[in-house]
């Protein structure tokens, strides 16, 4: 399905506004993809934009008040956290995780989908290792919690 989308976008030259909001929702395209944990549909608008050389945003949070990434991470989706990262990184777009948001996002866990976190601890570890990975590096910042729970682990990360 996403291949025949794909395929129909490119042949009939179509420019996609992927910064547009939903009328009704107030929400733009990638939040939709990332709300639905659709991984293919990520990595066809993130190369749909880096062909066409444009820029979408992924540090809004009006529609969520939780960031792209940050509703990323709450649905564990490793892959799909990859790839925006990758986006973020060739593109020098300054990326902020803040785990408040984080912690706020699964508080409120307004989506019914089968993968959203019901507790921060069940982060998947390899999405926290590329996280302290990519801090490091300056790459991305992080605003720690209160209790951080991410310092905890970048701790036990650098303890291995």
């Amino acid at each position: 399905m996403v291949k025949l989308l794909i395929d129909y976008v490119y042949r009939n030259k179509i420019i996609l506004k992927l910064n547009d909001t939903d009328w009704l929702e107030e929400i733009y395209p990638l939040l939709y993809i990332a709300i639905n944990n659709n991984t293919e549909m990520a990595q066809f608008l993130i190369d749909y934009v880096t062909k066409n050389k444009m820029r979408i945003k992924l540090n809004d949070n009006s529609y969520t008040n939780c960031t792209l990434i940050s509703l990323i991470i709450c649905h564990n989706n490793l892959e799909m956290f990859k790839v925006l990262m990758k986006y973020f990184l060739e593109n020098g777009i300054e990326l902020i995780i803040d785990e408040n948001d984080i912690e706020k996002e699964i508080s409120e866990n307004n989506y019914a989908i089968k993968n959203h976190l019901k507790n921060i601890t069940k982060i998947n570890y390899e999405i926290l290792k590329l996280i302290n990975l990519y801090r490091n590096k300056n790459q991305i910042k992080v605003i720690f919690s209160d209790n951080s729970y991410f310092l905890k682990h970048i701790i036990q990360i650098l303890k291995e």
